[in-house]
């Protein structure tokens, strides 16, 4: 019996084992000991926040493309009609509240290359109170590597500010 090792980009090995005919035996390839079992792959989540280049500054953390957005300078996009919002919550948060013209793409399936056509404008997200907007605009950034801003404080902060939502 040989053994062969693969080793994947973060550097886990995995042993991966096949059986070779001895001596005497016939050349046709034998099975191995677990039939079907001929690759085994392994998926890694990276330690740290993957980071870019950019040569005026050196090196930033992916994160720097993530800005935080105050609900006051929301307001004035809004009424000016130059964002589309993204509410991360889950459908039920949404239907107790949202802000008007935004589509509800929940957290836990967000996908950043499946999202809504915005027409153009900015996209905003935002949520309860900005931990889950913020993971939401980690992914875009993430897969889109352009800034993306969130609502700072979330809805909440949204409300504490004057503004109303929209309740169906």
């Amino acid at each position: 019996m040989r053994a062969a090792l693969l080793a994947g980009s973060s550097g886990v090995l995995l042993g991966l084992a096949g059986c070779v005919p001895e001596d005497g035996e016939s050349d046709s390839p034998s099975l191995s000991p677990l039939p079907g079992f001929e690759l085994a792959a392994a998926q890694t989540i990276p330690h740290e926040i993957p980071r870019m280049r950019d040569p005026g500054a050196g090196q930033f953390n992916l994160a720097g493309l993530i800005k935080p957005l105050d609900a006051k300078a929301l307001g004035t996009l809004v009424k000016q009609e130059e964002v589309f919002l993204i509410d991360v919550r889950t459908p039920e948060e949404f239907a107790e509240g949202h802000m008007s013209g935004a589509v509800n793409v929940p957290l836990d399936g967000f996908d950043p290359l499946y999202l809504p056509d915005s027409g153009g404008r900015e996209v905003i997200l935002y949520c309860r109170s900005g931990r889950r907007s913020w993971q939401a605009a980690y992914k875009y950034a993430s897969t889109h590597r352009i800034e993306i801003r969130h609502l700072e404080g979330g809805i909440l902060a949204w409300e504490q500010a004057g503004y109303s939502v929209v309740t169906p």
